[in-house]
């Protein structure tokens, strides 16, 4: 989205820069008393947590690196609280459920991230400990009454209620997108037969104005959370009105009747709305997004043919798939949140593989020894090589199947290898090699020690 906040857009490349700074010399940066140390502290943690799930330092150092940034929510600047926000929630997601300490850290950040929300004005500060709430919420919420109660302090940012005389502050857009992303996130966890009537039944209403908003980000925000809503069913817990037993004891039959009649008026005023979204991201005039525009089609698609979503996320070698809105809700929040430490946590992050039932395929290593060996033959053909394969023609070297007492042919310009032993060692890597690019694609060449290997046909 737009208008949410970045990382990139505070902090200098050096700032992030983590390299020669363990994570002991980070967090006893926290505890200086001049805020731009602390604030390069936070980053430099930031950046080590979106690259490596920091298990073993948070063993011992849990409590104090919490305690430390609920520090720097109270005291510090915007900046300081966005990085504090984002620790928080990359060390509540890395801890996952082991041993009741994600609960505990949502008990512990609940007080102090309340009370910052109610203090704060800015719309950055907001944005990122409404974000903060939400993950940990997300991660260390036992049961449904505290999903609710993370999820009705983030109501009140999109929809406050206030006395007969008081008029309610405009949010920003960065906050409005923020809250109702957020609250979206949480529901998407929550089982519908468990939702509280009286808490949300207002909120497809709400929704629906929110899609005439004068800002792109809320409005794709907004059919975000209404197509979650209407995919989750029991649509009169969300935009019914309460009624009393005495009403409904009098009027039962008039009252269905009108009730339905509201509904229905109201599935068809957002299919109305969301054909107008469509029809202005397809104007050849109007500056657009192609995911945006993607979006708003897939919504328009669901709401009135209840056609599934269907998209996949590419993780390293693994694909993601994603059929419903509550999963592609959860997907796109992480996705925003850990941005690109992402990739790396839905590869080892158990606690994420168990909420997506996600599996990733077990990268291949070539060992030291072979790497040595590929590096010191590769240099003689590896220009052609490259040259082809982005030219659309790979180069496939020719070899024959071994024979006995036969050595592979090979053409004149990959056998120039005065070292027999040397020879050897290549050919036996190539074979390792062989085996482990069969399930990758023809002309893929990538030498590295992250498990890529090259494609020798």
């Amino acid at each position: 989205m737009s208008t949410m906040f970045n990382l990139n857009l505070l902090l200098s490349k050096e700032e992030v820069n983590s390299k020669g700074k363990s994570m002991d010399q980070c967090l006893e940066g926290l505890f200086h008393k001049r805020g731009s140390t602390r604030e390069m502290a936070l980053a430099m943690l930031v950046d080590k947590f979106c690259k490596k799930l920091q298990n073993e330092f948070l063993v011992n150092k849990c409590s104090t690196l919490l305690y430390q940034c609920f520090n720097s929510v109270k005291r510090g600047s915007s900046k300081e609280i966005y990085l504090a926000s984002r620790l928080i929630g990359f060390l509540s997601i890395t801890i996952g459920c082991k041993d009741d300490l994600a609960h505990k850290v949502l008990e512990d950040a609940f007080p102090p991230l309340s009370e910052a929300l109610q203090s704060k004005c800015d719309p950055i500060e907001i944005s990122s400990l409404l974000d903060c709430l939400a993950i940990t919420t997300f991660v260390g919420g036992d049961d449904l009454s505290e999903t609710e109660r993370s999820m009705q302090l983030m109501w009140q940012f999109f929809h406050p209620k206030l006395g007969d005389n008081m008029v309610a502050p405009t949010p920003s857009a960065m906050v409005l997108t923020t809250a109702v992303s957020a609250w979206s996130f949480l529901l998407s966890t929550m089982d519908v037969l468990k939702v509280n009537k009286s808490c949300w039944k207002e909120s497809v209403s709400y929704f629906s104005d929110l899609l005439d908003h004068d800002d792109l980000s809320v409005r794709l925000a907004a059919a975000e959370a209404i197509a979650l809503i209407f995919e989750m069913g029991s649509l009169e817990k969300f935009c019914s009105e309460a009624k009393n037993s005495n009403e409904q004891l009098v009027h039962e039959g008039s009252k269905c009747q009108e009730s339905h009649s509201d509904i229905e008026g109201l599935k068809e005023k957002i299919l109305n709305q969301m054909t107008n979204l469509s029809l202005e991201a397809g104007d050849e005039d109007v500056p657009k997004n192609d995911s945006e525009k993607k979006l708003i089609d897939d919504v328009l698609r669901f709401l009135e043919d209840n056609v599934c979503l269907k998209t996949t996320v590419k993780i390293g070698r693994s694909g993601l798939n994603i059929s419903t809105w509550s999963r592609f809700l959860r997907v796109n929040f992480l996705m925003r949140f850990l941005g690109p430490g992402f990739v790396k946590h839905m590869q080892e992050n158990e606690f994420l593989h168990d909420v997506f039932d996600f599996k990733p395929k077990e990268k291949q290593h070539i060992s030291s020894e072979n790497q040595l060996l590929l590096n010191m033959f590769t240099y003689d053909y590896e220009e052609v090589v490259l040259k082809n394969f982005y030219q659309g023609n790979p180069w496939k070297l020719e070899e024959e199947e071994e024979i006995e007492g036969r050595q592979p042919y090979q053409k004149k310009k990959m056998s120039a290898c005065p070292n027999p032993a040397l020879k050897k060692a290549k050919n036996q890597v190539r074979r390792q090699n062989r085996l482990i690019s069969q399930t990758r694609n023809a002309g893929h060449m990538a030498v590295g020690l992250e498990g890529e290997d090259l494609k020798d046909n």
